[in-house]
């Protein structure tokens, strides 16, 4: 797989899984589900973008901003079609 199919699948895994801590548990503390969102969503990123470090400030903070907005929308997709809760019902 090249960089871009990795940033494509960790876009949509990260997606899924923001929709599901955010919105899926119930009994846990929205101030842990945030943090939560953050570790993974840094892990996520790096692992998609291996070469981050080396990568000029501006470039990277422009690549996670595009990484954010388009897990929003997959995030939003698997609330569509039934695979992450729309509310913390769970």
């Amino acid at each position: 797989m090249n960089q871009t199919a990795y940033a494509a699948l960790a876009s949509v895994v990260f997606g899924v899984a923001a929709q599901w801590f955010l919105f899926g548990p119930k009994k846990v503390p929205t101030p842990w589900a945030w943090v939560a969102v953050a570790a993974f969503s840094v892990l996520a990123f790096v692992y998609a973008n291996p070469n981050v470090a080396t990568t000029p400030w501006r470039d990277s903070v422009m690549l996670y901003a595009g990484f954010l907005s388009s897990t929003k929308g997959w995030g939003a997709i698997a609330k569509g079609i039934g695979i992450a809760p729309a509310t913390n019902t769970i």
